[in-house]
């Protein structure tokens, strides 16, 4: 009987939100403290609302309990989602990227960040369901950073302007490296060009950086050449880094690494671009901040923040 009145509890909450539960917990004490009041007896007063309270703690746990399935089972199921989704883009190659220009904008000392990523892909071949794409950061990070990540997908139509969101999917493949897979209900038609941004707010990607460790900002695709890629880092105010390229030499024609200040906000940018990035080369740019003391790194340890 308990179980299926759990049940119940827990569908009517789904539906209903959080705000359900405080009324519930509001409507109970009330109920409570009405049946202590008709009876009389502080000491019946409070035996009421105990018994009210424990009971709601019971429920709660069954709740709880019921909650870290669901969240065991949905894990599951994206890493099975992920495993397939490998296997069809490896076997049956749907999509040519084309073009890739991402941004990372480190907001803070702790190297929370924002990052962009404007993709154009060709289609190859009309029965194309899904792009796999995978992201990282240059750390193990543990679960209570990739539990802050979003993801989100929108396409981008002529000027670049945002369309509709799609669907989209992710499992973590590692401690920090996010499978990302999008979905489409329609395969586009073969041939055609698709554009799509996606959107990550990651909690702590760029924390080695921020910490006074070098952190490397790189690309490499597994199966294609891609005919044109850039990276673009943007640092907190008042931070500068040391720089050095990763995957080609200085003078090279088909890469190049740029910085610049922001007119409008002072950061530092650093921008490496490569047209063409060949087939399985890892290139990019190294970073290492250069006003970083070792006072600021034991001082970010006292309050938390990763090593």
């Amino acid at each position: 009987m308990l179980r299926s009145f759990v049940v119940w509890f827990d569908d009517f909450l789904a539906g209903e939100g959080p705000s359900a539960v405080v009324r519930g917990i509001l409507g109970l004490l009330s109920f409570a403290g009405l049946l202590g009041a008709l009876l009389g007896s502080a000491a019946v007063k409070a035996g009421v609302i105990v018994a009210v309270l424990l009971i709601l703690l019971g429920v709660t746990q069954l709740l709880l309990r019921d909650r870290r399935g669901m969240a065991r089972q949905l894990a599951r199921h994206r890493r099975l989602v992920s495993r397939y989704g490998k296997v069809v883009d490896e076997m049956n190659p749907t999509y040519e990227v084309l073009s890739w220009d991402q941004a990372a904008h480190i907001l803070n000392s702790r190297g929370d960040t924002q990052e962009s990523v404007a993709i154009s892909v060709k289609v190859l071949r009309g029965d194309m369901r899904l792009i796999r794409l995978i992201f990282g950061c240059g750390w193990e990070q543990p679960a209570k950073y990739r539990r802050g990540v979003r993801i989100s997908v929108r396409n981008l139509l002529v000027g670049d302007s945002p369309g509709t969101s799609r669907e989209v999917t992710h499992s973590w493949v590692a401690d920090g490296k996010a499978d990302v897979m999008i979905h489409f209900a329609e395969a586009p038609p073969e041939g055609s060009e698709v554009r799509f941004m996606v959107t990550l707010d990651w909690p702590g990607k760029c924390s080695p950086l921020m910490n006074g460790d070098t952190d490397d900002f790189t690309f490499r695709f597994l199966h294609q050449s891609v005919a044109r890629v850039s990276y673009r880092i943007v640092l907190p105010p008042g931070y500068e880094a040391y720089n050095e390229p990763i995957g080609f030499e200085p003078g090279d024609a088909r890469f190049r690494l740029d910085t610049s200040t922001g007119e409008d906000d002072g950061r530092r940018r650093y921008l490496f671009r490569a047209a063409p990035l060949p087939v399985r080369l890892k290139a990019g740019v190294s970073l290492e901040l250069k006003n970083v003391g070792r006072r600021d790194v034991d001082q970010r340890r006292l309050a938390g923040a990763p090593r």
